[in-house]
């Protein structure tokens, strides 16, 4: 049973799915998920990430100002960058914290506050429906 949580979200207008990990300190991008998205490094770094299995990984920097969008409203944030071929986007607890994140498990839900609204994401535990449509 796949248990990763996810979360679909826009940038640049495309919709892609954003892995969601409370477990993880840093939000991460893969070179190819940044290449594919046209985003270069913004600050170089020699930061090492821990993963869950134990393999440490060298960061080759990091962007800033990810423009991530959910329901037309933007939610920016700062992620390191691993050499990775696949597409991969984690969202780590500080962006959790950025933007104040209440995770609902029960009913799948996950809440971003912005100043003058909550946004609420479907949260997807299992493997989602894989028809992506907009929900707003």
């Amino acid at each position: 049973m796949n248990t990763t949580c996810r979360v679909l979200v826009k940038i640049f207008n495309d919709r892609y799915r954003a892995m969601l990990d409370a477990g993880v300190a840093c939000s991460m991008i893969s070179t190819a998920f940044m290449e594919e998205i046209g985003l270069e490094l913004d600050e170089k770094s020699d930061q090492v990430v821990l993963t869950a299995d134990g393999t440490k990984h060298s960061t080759l920097g990091s962007v800033t100002g990810l423009p991530i969008k959910v329901a037309k409203y933007s939610f920016p944030c700062k992620a390191l960058v691993l050499e990775f071929a696949k597409h991969l986007l984690i969202k780590g607890t500080d962006w959790f914290s950025i933007y104040n994140d209440v995770i609902y498990i029960k009913s799948k839900d996950i809440i971003l506050e912005k100043l003058e609204v909550e946004v609420v994401m479907r949260l997807y535990i299992n493997k989602p429906n894989y028809r992506i449509r907009d929900e707003y």
